[in-house]
């Protein structure tokens, strides 16, 4: 039953990522750790 609700957050996951113009095969995980390592993103000057 785990791995069900874990799916369930990745999807939601992807769907968040989706609506704000990303890859729906990507979490926004994914795509700020992207953006964190190319040093564009607002949050990379705090980090």
């Amino acid at each position: 039953m785990g791995k069900y609700f874990y799916n369930i957050l990745i999807g939601i996951d992807q769907l968040c990522n989706t609506i704000l113009g990303g890859d729906p095969d990507e979490t926004i995980s994914s795509r700020m750790g992207k953006h964190l390592a190319k040093h564009d993103s607002p949050i990379s000057n705090i980090l």
